[in-house]
């Protein structure tokens, strides 16, 4: 199951179970009332309709119509059917006239034309979202590179005092002071951005007392 479209593979494990690699009467009511037998028959209809069109197109299987009626068959039916549905069982089921309008050659007619109208839109929407995406990575190349930020940690005052600006191991009470100072002022500017967060979140309105 590689490859597949990963929307319409419920559907091509269904067929799978269902026909293996025999040739099968196309009839998406019956497939759909099969496979999806716990949803409305026209969603599950126009699923099974569009899964094979998605299905056809990636290559797994292939339709054809032969004296007025359609048929399909899986290219890649390598997987048993499933215990309970055997292939005869299968060809005998599908292969009945219908008895409700479905079985109609009209309603075969609409079938085919609503198959062809999912195939142009499953292309057109693929074709969309390759333009999307194309424009998106050109927009990306084109962008120039932003000025990276100076780091706040840079902007602190000096770890020690005057005389040992990078801090000293020996004993010192300006450097104690300036270190004191130093994590003051860390502590303050992260205060005020996560002040600036919480209002920028909340809403705070500029004018409301503290």
């Amino acid at each position: 199951m590689l490859g597949l479209p990963v929307e319409a593979a419920p559907t091509a494990l269904g067929l799978l179970r269902l026909a293996g690699a025999s040739p099968m009467l196309l009839d998406p009511a019956r497939v759909a009332a099969q496979l999806y037998p716990s949803e409305s028959r026209l969603s599950s209809t126009e699923r099974v309709v569009l899964h094979v069109v998605m299905l056809e197109e990636a290559g797994y299987l292939r339709t054809w119509v032969e004296e007025g009626t359609e048929w399909l068959q899986l290219l890649d039916a390598t997987a048993p059917a499933a215990p309970h549905v055997t292939s005869t069982a299968f060809r005998d089921a599908f292969s009945a006239p219908l008895a409700d309008p479905f079985s109609s050659a009209g309603e075969r007619e609409k079938e085919r034309e609503k198959r062809a109208g999912a195939r142009e839109r499953a292309r057109a929407q693929a074709q969309a979202e390759e333009r999307a995406w194309e424009a998106r990575w050109a927009d990306h190349a084109q962008r120039p590179a932003s000025r990276p930020e100076r780091p706040r940690l840079l902007n602190a005052p000096p770890i020690g005092c005057h005389e040992h600006p990078n801090g000293t191991s020996t004993p010192c009470g300006p450097c104690g002071t300036a270190a004191e100072y130093r994590r003051q002022w860390l502590a303050r500017e992260k205060y005020v951005e996560q002040l600036a967060i919480f209002e920028e979140t909340n809403g705070v309105d500029d004018d409301e007392p503290f």
